[in-house]
């Protein structure tokens, strides 16, 4: 490494990590991409062509009101090597950097500010595609789920923006290996919080086709004391169930009584109290999947009279205000969800009746 002594007397691992992607593409050449960027399932193939004169493609990050000058960003770069940008890059910030790094951030030393004055100021000769394409959002999410991907059918990439963002929080509590069936290191692992892992089974003969669902309402509560809507939960295992009767019986699944068992889904879920909606609605599926049964999210509440509503009077699979039931080892259930395991929508059931929340 040219830089080595810089590399190795660093102590922030941002600023490691841009000294380590100029010296890599110096030596070996090819695409560098941030690991805070998640991929929109894109060929990059006609990005990367777009450089076939200049052999450097690097883009311009979004605007925004604080910036007096667009800036160079770091986070995706694609160029052939022994560069002479990347050296240019190399040996500028190698001369820059003991006057600044004391004073300044590291985006003014290594970072995009940095990349700016080296290669903007001076016009040097690179190709710059469309921002949108790898940037089409400043990079500041401090909610990664309140983001639809598909609002951006024309980028190939998105950024999160790990350190700028503040995600440590959120990558520790939603870090999981999402194939655990695939992948070689965890599908031999056999300490899941909840369970071992059991691959979905290849014979599907023996599942059900039809049949009667079994009168059982299933909720899953993770929260202790105060935090349980008791009051919404009240509206299942008493009102409903004095007001139905004919043989209901209610089950309340907490993190305890779910310990222990076989799942398909094991990596998805968490014994800290952190799981997301999908990883809940998939462990749903699971449950109902092996017991049969209604599943009924802790938002909706009975509020009948004595009248059983329409969903719970069909057969083998329903589905509606977010409820969903199946007898056990149900097919059409056993495939939903497996899908999910794929990465479909968890919002793959048919809605037939009610409003979400309430049900009369």
């Amino acid at each position: 490494m040219i830089n080595q002594d810089l590399y190795d007397m660093e102590g922030m691992y941002q600023c490691k990590a841009d000294l380590l992607r100029l010296e890599i593409l110096y030596k070996y050449g090819g695409v560098y991409i941030d690991a805070d960027m998640v991929s929109l399932e894109k060929s990059l193939d006609k990005v990367v062509s777009m450089a076939d004169d200049t052999k450097f493609l690097i883009m311009f990050e979004p605007d925004t009101k604080d910036k007096p000058y667009s800036v160079i960003g770091n986070s995706f770069i694609a160029t052939t090597p022994g560069h002479p940008l990347l050296r240019m890059l190399i040996m500028y910030i190698r001369n820059i950097y003991h006057h600044k790094r004391p004073y300044h951030g590291v985006e003014w030393v290594t970072g995009p500010l940095a990349f700016t004055k080296c290669l903007v100021h001076p016009d040097m000769p690179m190709t710059i595609p469309p921002t949108s394409y790898f940037y089409p959002q400043f990079h500041y999410v401090p909610n990664p789920d309140a983001i639809n991907l598909d609002m951006f059918p024309d980028s190939y990439a998105f950024q999160f923006g790990y350190t700028c963002s503040g995600l440590e929080g959120w990558v520790k509590n939603n870090n999981r290996c999402k194939k655990a069936l695939d992948c070689a290191a965890h599908k031999r692992r056999k300490d899941w919080p909840f369970g071992v892992l059991e691959p979905f089974p290849e014979n599907t003969h023996e599942m059900v086709e039809y049949g009667e669902i079994p009168k059982v309402i299933h909720q899953f509560v993770f929260q202790d004391g105060s935090g349980k809507p008791e009051r919404w939960m009240r509206t299942w295992y008493d009102h409903f169930l004095r007001s139905v009767g004919d043989g209901w019986t209610y089950k309340c699944w907490d993190i305890e009584s779910l310990k222990g068992g076989k799942y398909f889904c094991p990596h998805m879920y968490r014994d800290d109290r952190q799981m997301d909606e999908d990883a809940v609605e998939i462990l749903a599926m699971e449950v109902i999947y092996r017991h049969g049964g209604y599943y009924v999210p802790l938002t909706s509440f009975y509020s009948g009279e004595g009248r059983l509503p329409k969903l719970f009077e069909a057969d083998t699979h329903v589905s509606g205000s977010g409820i969903f039931g199946s007898v056990a080892k149900g097919r059409k259930l056993f495939f939903q969800l497996k899908g999910a395991y794929h990465g479909s929508s968890t919002n793959r059931f048919e809605v037939r009746y009610f409003p979400p929340r309430r049900l009369f």
